[in-house]
């Protein structure tokens, strides 16, 4: 944990005892003039205020020099692939043994790949005695057909093949366009006949570099032909005095293999184009380095700095200001229980009231002094207190004749009989109050029609909760039922398999957890796959949506035109001793 800006540290110091110096004088100044004109000091409120604030202020500018932490490797995803193509422009590439040519049918290739090549910025690069970057790295596929068609009609009559030189500078080239030169990641592609000039066979090959090499030609073999610009036939190249036969020489590509962890080669004949092999070795590689890529970061840790910051400047703000925010505050906390406290005290008050009633009540009940009207109350009072049985018998006693009772008795007489549960009795009294008031009183016939609807309501779900608690029930009974059967049953087997299971705990654990390793790899395998695929995808969408207009597509041509004359890879002069190969 370190400041990434260290060296402004003294700055932030200097910073910090200006400002606070600042404040102190400025606070001493304003204090003096208070005490001296209305004699007041400052309190020990504002002195812890002033305390905490100067702590916001060192934090704060402590938090500008960016704290962080430790450096930390993280995984990352790999960008597009990156190819370098190289081709072979040596004379040995002229040779017919493969249609039309080994140059031909080598750029054949390299246009198919390219077209092929979804997710991938390739570079081309041609190579003889000495190699010409043609293309940096591009996904721009007409750019790229356009420069490698230009290369058809190249003159390379003469000129060796120098490939370990080759592959060396492409291998610089990855060097010099990564941001990480120690995890360098990319693919070299080769189109050769493997006709080679060099003794000594020396390159440093990464180990994040795929190298695959496709050798053009066959074993047998064939002559040089010769032909000038109007494509005439003048004979086959000689070296001293000899017609030079090429061959291609399977047992160079192999040794690549000592020079590359990664490394593949194919030989092509004439109809035959290994483009899908390449892309397939490609891409195994790549998506293996898409779980090993790493990143190192240093997590930002300004957090640890600006959160006891904000709470110092809280309470700084609350300290000076304590009394301003004193009083809301406690009307907020109290508010709750005040408008709580009223209904209650009412309701309380009341309920105290009908208590004492009913204990008068009940003792003068008790010994047989209470009248009929006052035995009405306490059966009214009982039923307010959820005592219904009880209020109902009452009411049983005291009521003679239905005709002559008064409308409350009655209807209370009721309301017992549905809350006792006598739902059907209870009906039959205030359906008969009803008939007896008629249209007289129409709050209590809504009263008493509200009750019975309620009442009917209850007892159905009272149905229904026995019914379901009876289907519970029998479901518990018979499923316990057959569990008793399986435990009586698998006593036995319990017994042996703790004796097997002894020893083979540890193992299946192993196993498990081995099981659940390999199972989390090969998900995490399929996610980067399904990821990768839906990248292509996404990319030959968008390369079918583009239409390139008839005016680039003459640009492209004149461009094709004008880079030919770009296009020197012989070092050999016009009057050079003729003592070494150039082919």
């Amino acid at each position: 944990m370190s400041f990434l800006y260290f060296k402004y540290l003294p700055l932030a110091l200097i910073g910090i005892i200006v400002l606070i110096y600042f404040f102190m004088s400025f606070n001493k100044k304003y204090f003096s003039v208070i005490e001296k004109h209305w004699f007041f000091k400052q309190t020990t409120k504002n002195k812890l205020s002033n305390f905490f604030f100067y702590g916001f202020l060192a934090l704060s500018l402590f938090a500008l020099l960016d704290l962080r932490g430790p450096v930390e490797n993280i995984e990352s995803n790999i960008p597009d692939q990156k190819t370098i193509i190289i081709v072979d422009s040596s004379a040995s590439m002229l040779v017919e043994d493969v249609r039309p040519n080994r140059y031909r049918k080598a750029l054949i290739m390299a246009r198919h790949f390219i077209k092929k090549s979804v997710g991938h910025k390739v570079a081309v690069v041609l190579f003889s005695d000495s190699q010409k970057r043609l293309v940096p790295f591009t996904d721009d596929l007409d750019l790229l057909d356009s420069r490698i068609a230009a290369l058809e009609t190249f003159d390379i009559t003469s000129g060796g093949s120098n490939i370990a030189q080759a592959v060396t500078e492409s291998v610089q080239y990855f060097k010099t366009n990564a941001d990480n030169t120690k995890n360098i990641v990319g693919n070299i592609l080769v189109f050769t006949d493997s006709e080679r000039n060099d003794e000594n066979l020396k390159a440093e090959i990464p180990d994040g570099i795929n190298l695959a090499m496709v050798g053009v030609g066959t074993i047998k073999g064939g002559p040089i032909p010769i032909r000038d610009r109007n494509g005439t036939f003048r004979g086959y190249k000689k070296f001293k005095g000899e017609v030079v036969t090429s061959r291609l020489d399977e047992g160079y590509l192999k040794s690549f293999s000592k020079l590359a962890k990664n490394y593949k080669y194919w030989v092509a004949l004439s109809y035959s184009i290994p483009t899908e092999e390449i892309l397939g070795f490609f891409k195994k590689i790549h998506l293996d380095h898409l779980s090993k890529g790493t990143t190192q970061i240093r997590p930002v840790l300004k957090n640890f700095l600006l959160i006891p910051a904000m709470i110092l400047l809280f309470l700084s703000g609350l300290f000076s200001q304590a009394k301003t925010y004193l009083l809301p505050v406690l009307i907020f906390a109290c508010m709750p229980q005040l408008v709580k406290a009223a209904p209650d005290s009412a309701n309380l008050l009341a309920a105290a009231k009908d208590t004492a009633a009913t204990y008068h009540y009940l003792l003068e009940f008790k010994e047989g002094e209470l009248k009929r009207d006052q035995k009405l109350k306490l059966a009214e009072y009982l039923l307010k207190a959820k005592k219904s049985k009880e209020a109902k018998t009452l009411y049983q006693e005291q009521i003679k004749d239905f005709q002559r009772e008064e409308t409350n008795v009655l209807f209370n007489y009721g309301t017992s009989l549905l809350a006792s549960g006598e739902v059907g009795k209870g009906v039959e009294v205030l359906h008969g109050l009803k008939t007896k008031i008629g249209k007289d009183d129409l709050v209590t016939a809504d009263m008493i029609k509200t009750n019975i609807l309620l009442a009917l309501k209850q007892q159905k779900n009272k149905k229904k909760k026995d019914q379901d608690k009876k289907k519970k029930d029998k479901k518990d009974k018979k499923k316990k039922k057959q569990d008793e059967k399986g435990k009586q049953g698998k006593k036995d087997q319990k017994k042996q398999q703790k004796k097997d299971n002894k020893n083979k705990k540890n193992e299946q654990s192993k196993g498990k957890k081995q099981k659940d390793k390999n199972k989390s790899k090969k998900e995490q395998a399929k996610d980067r796959k399904k990821q990768w695929e839906k990248h292509e995808n996404d990319i030959k969408k968008k390369r079918k949506m583009v239409k390139i207009p008839a005016m680039i597509k003459q640009i492209l041509n004149d461009d094709r035109n004008l880079q030919k004359q770009f296009y020197k890879t012989k070092n050999r002069k016009k009057h050079s001793p003729r003592d070494n190969k150039d082919w």
